[in-house]
């Protein structure tokens, strides 16, 4: 009686493990924002970040995606975050999700586009990356035919490069400055006068 007793238990308690073990796995295939959740609540981003990631790879939701910046950013991957910042500015819905956010800023605020630009342009030059943050912050104010983008906006990621010129070599200080001269020269860019002083401001602020 005691042995049938006892092997009851032990297949009742297999029984549950397989379950929750069925259970983890459906969850891991089909919701995997779920577990991630639950390894962010216990701080644990390292493991979050994986199952956001397969969150991600799955839907290729914009939304996703911020989460998973998000975590990664708690997780202080900057390699990882300079990767997901890059796929969210590529992303096809980007520019809608900028204009739907800017809606509830002031005219003198930091629009959507220039913080996710910026931080984008200060993770490649932490990577040593400095000359594709040069050409981003090119390609931000103008498009690639010389014709203006999104011009030489209050922020623009050539002013966190300036904001950040303590830290950059010498050479990489005048390659900045001449990038912004170029910028002033050129007569096929046209730019307000509102831009124009940013620009004039900020080669005077590289001497």
């Amino acid at each position: 009686m005691k042995k049938l007793v006892i092997k009851t238990v032990f297949i009742t308690i297999i029984a549950i493990l397989v379950t929750c073990f069925a259970v983890m796995s459906a969850f891991c295939v089909f919701k995997p924002k779920v577990i991630a959740k639950m390894f962010e609540d216990l701080g644990n981003y390292k493991a979050s970040q994986y199952f956001y990631q397969m969150q991600y790879n799955k839907t290729e939701d914009i939304n996703d995606l911020l989460i998973l910046i998000d975590n990664t950013y708690e997780n202080q991957n900057n390699g990882e975050l300079l990767n997901y910042v890059g796929k969210l500015i590529s992303h096809k819905d980007f520019k809608a999700f900028c204009q739907n956010k800017n809606q509830s800023l002031g005219a003198d605020e930091m629009k959507t586009e220039e913080y996710y630009a910026g931080l984008y342009v200060e993770l490649l030059t932490i990577d040593g990356s400095f000359n594709k943050a040069i050409e981003f912050a090119r390609s931000y104010v103008i498009k690639a035919d010389g014709d203006i983008n999104l011009g030489y906006t209050k922020f623009n990621p050539f002013r966190v490069l300036i904001n950040n010129r303590s830290s950059l070599l010498t050479e990489q200080k005048q390659t900045l400055k001449q990038e912004i001269q170029n910028l002033l020269d050129c007569d096929q860019i046209v730019l307000n006068n509102l831009q124009l002083g940013y620009l004039q401001e900020d080669i005077n602020k590289l001497g």
